[in-house]
């Protein structure tokens, strides 16, 4: 085709996406969802001409997640666990973050939940006992979501190889410095390198933590989904830690708790609700009939001892 013949067609280009493609419609006609409904602005207009999240490549970032994992106690619920993964699709999407690989339930006690580093959720069976609402866990689902989020995992593993690299330093240090391994040089190297070092790793977890907690808030509002769970899932988790065994207690004053206080987590995600726009009308986080089978399916299982 010559030049001048290209010429003659270029007029029509513009009008050819009007005629092959049956989606596109022109900017004049263009019906805009109503600006009162933000969750309709998202889902309706934005997110489906927003370009895909591309889903990463998720592996575990360590044999520690999968070997963890493997020893957990499964249980096939999926009364919880269909609705609490269709809640975690819901807010990864919503906020353009990965999506989790999995989520599951185990057969442990104590009020808790876990992220590994291969994006899976695990959930103990106590939490689903306890919880008293589904904005509840879907704070707890948002935390857990964070930690996806910002890898924190992955940043916890090397952090905990530092540590315990700086136990085997610090006892061949010793060793060449005074050239005995005597009891008490062993004992002391043995005992204050390790409260040290891992005092410096839960120093550094508790800041994720704290992280999560507020981004946690961000990721509710940002999905249309309701931010008052947070008040019972604290409650929880202070009436939970008082009924931890003696060995987890000694732990957590010799070693350093890995989660700030409940006052201060209860100060910061305060401020953090109170710098979100306020919600005309909370999306529902799961129907009244997923929440009862979810109640009820949990409270037909016993709860394993740990």
């Amino acid at each position: 085709m010559s030049v001048d013949s290209m010429g003659a067609y270029l007029p029509v280009l513009p009008v050819i996406p009007v005629v092959i493609d049956p989606q596109f419609v022109s900017p004049a006609t263009r019906k805009l969802p109503p600006v009162t409904d933000p969750l309709n602005t998202l889902d309706e207009f934005i997110s489906p001409q927003a370009p895909a999240v591309p889903k990463p490549d998720r592996k575990a970032t360590s044999k520690i997640d999968e070997w963890i994992l493997s020893r957990s106690k499964p249980l096939y619920m999926p009364e919880a666990t269909v609705p609490l993964t269709r809640l975690a699709q819901q807010i990864a999407s919503r906020n353009g973050i990965p999506k989790p690989n999995k989520v599951m339930v185990v057969n442990k006690p104590f009020y808790n939940a876990a992220a590994y580093g291969n994006g899976t959720v695990v959930f103990h069976l106590d939490t689903l006992k306890q919880a008293k609402s589904p904005e509840e866990l879907a704070f707890v689902m948002a935390h857990e979501l964070s930690h996806v989020q910002f890898e924190d995992v992955k940043a916890k593993r090397v952090r905990q190889g530092i540590a315990s690299g700086a136990i085997v330093l610090a006892d061949e240090l010793a060793f060449w410095v005074f050239r005995v391994r005597s009891l008490v040089k062993s004992l002391g190297v043995s005992l204050v390198v390790p409260i040290g070092s891992f005092q410096w790793a839960a120093f550094m977890e508790r800041k994720d933590e704290a992280r999560a907690d507020i981004n946690a808030i961000r990721l509710l509002s940002k999905a249309g989904f309701g931010t008052d769970g947070y008040l019972t899932a604290f409650e929880n988790m202070t009436r939970n830690k008082s009924k931890a065994k003696w060995w987890r207690q000694l732990e957590w004053k010799v070693y350093g708790e890995n989660h700030p206080s409940l006052p201060k987590r209860l100060h910061a995600v305060n401020q953090a609700v109170s710098q979100q726009p306020p919600l005309w009308e909370p999306q529902p986080i799961m129907s009244p009939e997923d929440w009862q089978s979810l109640k009820a399916a949990a409270a037909l299982v016993g709860t394993a001892e740990s």
